[in-house]
């Protein structure tokens, strides 16, 4: 034996025990020795390809991988590592390449077969990834991680008993398994059965007390059946436990606005103290010219193009833009595209689908896109992507729609109101300058899938029926006693209510005695789960009122209320979320169902109640009111939407002929 290849074998030796025990800085210059003594030692390119992946060295660990399957091009673990890289780097359809052929030259290979089920998970093709993960686990049954896998998507496709069986079985497998019981949680909560999701979050978070995903996900929960402190106590632990939880922190703020007595200044506190924690604005948006009168692009970002509450309010805004001086770009997050996803992507002058799209590649493709204006969509709701919009990807940025309070973020310019949404002398409680559109800072499109509207139910029932068809962390303790004292003074009164929660029986028992400590028999109220987006605009063929509740009035579900003919009361409150049913109503011209206290929503409700002629003749004409309004006037709302955004775009025309060399 040579004196190199002795020397190679003890750095080797050395280098696999430094390996073995963690020790990677120390190996890597063992296995560059080894690697200089002879190039074509495959273990040592492999080795430094993996020391600097796992580093967060991604090109170099490129470069070393790379060398690798030009030395060994059958390795099916060099394809394997190839393709975790490029992964991570966000080149899917590169990794795609790669695991296919770690496959090809090893079929056994499961990692294979499993990471390549997770990226072709990634880019919607779940079917084609629940084959690749039943091929994993012919070769690997026992791996735990699998089944977790294979439950995940099969959850993603509504698929859910296949999907607990997977959980169960992976908990079965590995019963320390933190995540499983996560993910039976969230199964559970997605069938609106909130204590059995409670029961695994709690038994998650004893297995990984500092998981904070667990701990926002028990919020969220808690949330659902209304015990809202109880929720936000949890958002504060994981928080506390690690302060850049995205999720965490927008579940707080949003729950905030749930809060009975919650008020402006609160709000703004709060939301400013989030914003301060993200980056200041980082990116040199791409500016075309500075020319306040030419077309605009104007960038839509939103995970809610799909059948959601979002996409009745921004419909018109797409149907409707003056194609002649804006052009629209629209940014899909939507992990779920349905029906709608595919009506407004026909309606928008260029579509992106960037729900895979990391935070930096979202950036760079507005940058590269062009874009002037930027309308964010979500707020600190679900999937939002404020992260990206702190970097400030676009020269001029607006929130609108999707969230009723400030984003607290310093990047974002402008929030698109109105003046009885956002009166005269609330600007303090907004990081945003306040753009209010003059005839409402919405435009309902109805579904053309709405059946015709009735006569009146009590006429023929010889009662009332009141109907609140809301989530019940909008259903507080002063809501309850609200609509108690309504029904105790017309004793033959009905309410109906609907949401998910109602699914679980535990939660329907909870809430049932919840208004029988007013004294309202629980026969008078009659509870739907989750229903069909048909069978809940059906539910107000037996409805003669709507309650909205507060303080989080109900803007979406109003509206569908009202384009069924039901006239809704609405208590003004003392925030952007307790205003938005007023606007509506002002924009209908009903502004005398818009109470100033909760005394006058009682006796407004009441006295409504007890005019049946009334009632008959709101039912009968309502739709022809709301077509005749600002509220359904498409055209009429786009006009004066898009010269708010001429009119940004004109102010920062103007503040940039100062620093002409900035952009």
């Amino acid at each position: 034996m040579s004196s190199k290849s002795a020397l190679t074998r003890t750095k080797k030796a050395k280098a696999r025990a430094f390996m073995e025990s963690g020790q990677y800085a120390e190996a890597r210059p063992l296995y560059q020795r080894v690697r200089e003594l002879d190039p074509t030692d495959s273990e040592a390119w492999y080795a430094l390809g993996w020391i600097d992946f796992h580093g967060g060295a991604h090109d170099s660990a490129e470069h070393h991988i790379r060398r690798l399957t030009e030395l060994r091009p059958e390795d099916a673990q060099a394809h394997f590592m190839l393709g975790n890289i490029q992964r991570q780097r966000g080149m899917i359809d590169e990794s795609v390449k790669h695991f296919r052929l770690a496959i090809q030259h090893d079929p056994g290979h499961f990692q294979s077969w499993a990471n390549l089920g997770d990226v072709l998970d990634v880019l919607g093709k779940s079917h084609e990834a629940i084959e690749c993960f039943r091929h994993a686990l012919k070769y690997a049954p026992d791996e735990a991680a699998l089944h977790l896998n294979l439950g995940r998507v099969l959850q993603r496709l509504s698929r859910f008993d296949e999907a607990k069986e997977y959980y169960q079985t992976a908990i079965a497998k590995a019963p320390g398994f933190a995540l499983a019981y996560l993910n039976l949680g969230v199964l559970e909560a997605q069938r609106g059965h909130y204590s059995k999701a409670i029961h695994h979050y709690r038994q998650a978070h004893l297995l990984a007390p500092a998981d904070t995903e667990v701990l926002s996900n028990l919020g969220n929960s808690l949330k659902e059946q209304g015990r809202l402190e109880e929720a936000m106590g949890c958002y504060r632990q994981a928080i506390q436990i690690n302060p850049q939880h995205l999720a965490a922190h927008n579940n707080l703020l949003l729950s905030l606005n749930y809060l009975p007595g919650i008020d402006n200044r609160t709000l703004f506190h709060e939301h400013r103290a989030w914003g301060k924690l993200q980056s200041p604005p980082s990116l040199s948006s791409a500016v075309e010219s500075r020319n306040p009168g030419r077309r605009l692009r104007i960038g839509y970002l939103s995970p809610d193009f799909r059948t959601h509450s979002v996409s009745f309010f921004i419909g018109a805004a797409f149907r409707e833009h003056d194609r002649g001086r804006y052009e629209l770009y629209a940014y899909s997050d939507t992990r779920s595209p349905d029906t709608v996803t595919e009506k407004l992507s026909g309606m928008a002058d260029q579509w992106r689908d960037t729900h895979s799209f990391s935070d930096e590649k979202l950036c760079d493709q507005i940058v590269h896109d062009r874009i002037d204006i930027l309308v964010e969509l979500s707020g600190h709701t679900s999937g939002n992507r404020l992260g990206a919009l702190a970097h400030k990807p676009a020269p001029v940025l607006a929130t609108y729609l999707g969230y009723p309070c400030t984003t607290g973020l310093q990047a974002v310019d402008y929030l698109i109101t109105d003046t009885w949404v956002d009166p005269p002398g609330v600007e303090p409680g907004y990081v945003e300058k306040l753009v209010r559109l003059p005839r409402g800072f919405s435009c309902y499109s109805p579904s053309s899938e709405c059946p015709p509207i009735n006569d009146l139910p009590a006429i023929a029932a010889g009662n009332v029926t009141f109907s609140s068809l809301h989530g019940l962390v909008k259903l507080n303790e002063r809501v309850i006693q609200c609509w108690a004292q309504i029904l105790g003074v017309l004793p033959e009164s009905r309410l109906i209510l609907q949401t998910k929660a109602f699914a679980d029986a535990e939660t329907k028992q909870l809430f049932l005695e919840r208004f029988e400590k007013h004294g309202i028999n629980r026969q008078r109220l009659e509870l739907f789960p989750f229903l069909s987006f048909q069978e809940h605009l059906s539910v107000y063929h037996r409805v003669d009122v709507a309650l909205d509740p507060f303080p989080w009035s109900g803007h979406t579900t109003s509206c569908h209320a009202l384009w069924m003919g039901i006239p809704v009361v609405t208590l003004l409150g003392q925030t952007h979320a307790g205003r938005m049913v007023a606007s509506a109503l002002h924009q209908i011209g009903l502004s005398e169902l818009v109470a100033q206290s909760p005394d006058e929503y009682i006796d407004k409700t009441i006295k409504l109640a007890n005019d049946l002629p009334r009632l008959a003749d709101l039912r009968r004409t309502m739709r022809e009111r709301m077509l005749g309004s600002p509220l359904c006037d498409g055209a009429g709302f786009t006009r004066d939407l898009e010269a708010a955004y001429r009119e940004m775009w004109r102010k920062y025309c103007e503040q940039q002929k100062e620093l002409p060399h900035s952009g």
